[in-house]
């Protein structure tokens, strides 16, 4: 379980807010990562 984020964006990431610094495909990746980490099945379609 992800308690803390040291970065901004990728809490907005996480949160399923859009970043403006990133493009939408490395933040799909992201999100898809942080649920990884996290223990939760994510879909990226």
């Amino acid at each position: 379980m992800i308690m803390a984020f040291t970065s901004r964006e990728t809490q907005r990431i996480w949160e399923g807010r859009r970043s403006r610094k990133l493009p939408p495909d490395i933040q799909r990746r992201a999100l898809a990562t942080l649920a990884m980490i996290d223990g939760r099945t994510f879909s990226t379609t």
